[in-house]
């Protein structure tokens, strides 16, 4: 290295350098990449828990307002119970579409799918209820709504396979 001029000296160093900073900035770069696709996974899967979360609480105000509906009461309450179960399967079927519209996955899809299928099933019977429940049937109102609770278990177990999927989505990233 003493023989050598100091010109090629300077040069390997500066290439060496410069070899050593282009290293460094690919490095950064692909980091900030992974890191910014981190973020959006992170966002993503919290959205995803949110509209879930909220979905669940729907789902929960339209079950009880349909288990509210066996009991006798002045028309005007059963009519906001009837409102409010009306209103709840309406917010629960947007969170659905929500949910439908954010999936990534088949599972996802399908997940929605099979809760919009226990939701139909679950409103069939709700009708039921309601009629019952305004012919003054409370006994039976009472028996089918008590039936219909297994509908909505499998709702809400759905909802939570969606759920912890998502959570573990963000965990991951």
């Amino acid at each position: 290295l003493r023989n050598i001029p100091i010109a090629p000296k300077i040069l390997f160093a500066m290439g060496l350098l410069l070899a050593t900073v282009l290293i460094v900035a690919a490095t950064a770069f692909w980091g900030f990449g992974a890191i910014n696709d981190a973020r959006k996974e992170v966002e993503a899967s919290s959205t995803r828990i949110e509209q879930s979360g909220r979905g669940t609480a729907n789902l929960l105000s339209y079950a009880r307002a349909v288990e509210f509906l066996p009991i006798e009461m002045p028309v005007a309450e059963r009519e906001a119970f009837e409102k409010a179960m009306v209103d709840e399967a309406a917010r629960f079927r947007r969170r659905l579409d929500q949910l439908e519209a954010g999936a990534r996955q088949q599972a996802g899809r399908d997940d929605v799918a099979r809760m919009r299928q226990l939701l139909a099933q679950h409103e069939e019977k709700a009708r039921q209820i309601q009629k019952l429940s305004r012919d003054g049937a409370y006994d039976e109102a009472g028996k089918t709504a008590f039936e219909t609770a297994g509908i909505i278990a499998s709702i809400r177990q759905v909802m939570r396979s969606l759920e912890d999927r998502a959570m573990k989505r963000q965990q991951d990233a």
